[in-house]
């Protein structure tokens, strides 16, 4: 699964097309017709009364969500929805183009954030995170770019730390970690493995007795961040 910032909204092999609608029907209306081509959007759509928050159309090509907010679109109530939209498409196999007209950064950052959240799927008897699939995150204004891409690295990193944390000790052993946090370690921050045999030197006998129902030795990880900005004491 891929995320991007998309420039523009002529993206190519887009199966399914997202718009929020708040105080902004007759705007979402006019944008959704104009980018997409279609002639009209039936009135009966946005009028009915349904308790549905999600609702689809269909046309020959691709698949037009509408997102309808129960309540006021507010920074609380969007991230909560956005959410539960990542959650609804947790096994939807097509692209994806999200069109988002929030006019705060902090708002468009957290949609985008909250999205990958919910999408994302910590089941290992499955294969839905590696559904090869792209899902772009559109802001007509320039301005929300950083955003967007913000909201992705964020997104992105936290749904790294669950995974680490949710994968079984037989998949991601001592020596495993290790080799990840050595990968991704950033220069500020210095990196410190201790051994069995220094394990046993120091005492730390704890750690032994719980490896020691493992064929993998014992590791004791440990990072020291020094801030640049650090006084030396």
């Amino acid at each position: 699964m891929n995320f991007e910032c998309a420039k523009t909204f002529k993206k190519k092999n887009i199966q399914l097309y997202i718009f929020c609608v708040c105080s902004n029907n007759e705007l979402i209306r006019k944008t959704a017709t104009k980018e997409l081509d279609i002639k009209k959007l039936p009135n009966t759509f946005f009028k009915s009364k349904s308790d549905e928050l999600f609702r689809t159309l269909y046309f020959d090509s691709f698949e037009v969500m509408f997102i309808f907010m129960k309540k006021k679109c507010t920074h609380e109530s969007l991230y909560e929805i956005y959410g539960k939209l990542g959650k609804h498409l947790n096994k939807y196999q097509g692209n994806i183009f999200i069109y988002l007209d929030q006019k705060n950064e902090n708002t468009v950052q957290n949609q985008v954030l909250s999205f990958i959240l919910g999408i994302h799927n910590n089941d290992f008897k499955t294969n839905i995170n590696k559904i090869k699939k792209t899902i772009y995150f559109y802001h007509q204004s320039k301005k929300y770019i950083e955003s967007i891409n913000n909201g992705i690295t964020h997104g992105n990193i936290q749904n790294h730390i669950r995974d680490l944390n949710n994968t079984p000790a037989n998949i991601l052993n001592a020596e495993k970690y290790e080799k990840t946090i050595k990968k991704e370690n950033n220069k500020a921050i210095k990196m410190e493995v201790l051994n069995e045999a220094q394990l046993k030197k120091l005492g730390l006998n704890l750690i032994l007795a719980v490896n020691a129902g493992s064929s993998h030795k014992a590791r004791m990880i440990i990072l020291h961040y020094k801030n640049k900005d650090t006084k030396k004491m």
